[in-house]
């Protein structure tokens, strides 16, 4: 049902590596740490916005 695989994804959503499907490998991925607030105002889960 579900082909599995690992994947990196940015805190906005963006794929940066993967997925890896076919056996055993590592993924590895540049994060721009601004994102992370970028991606919190975007989802605010605590409902500040």
């Amino acid at each position: 049902m579900i082909a599995g695989g690992s994947v990196i994804v940015s805190p906005l959503g963006t794929v940066l590596a993967g997925p890896l499907l076919d056996g055993e490998g590592i993924l590895t991925a540049d994060l721009d740490l601004d994102d992370i607030v970028r991606g919190k105002f975007d989802f605010d889960v605590v409902g500040r916005h």
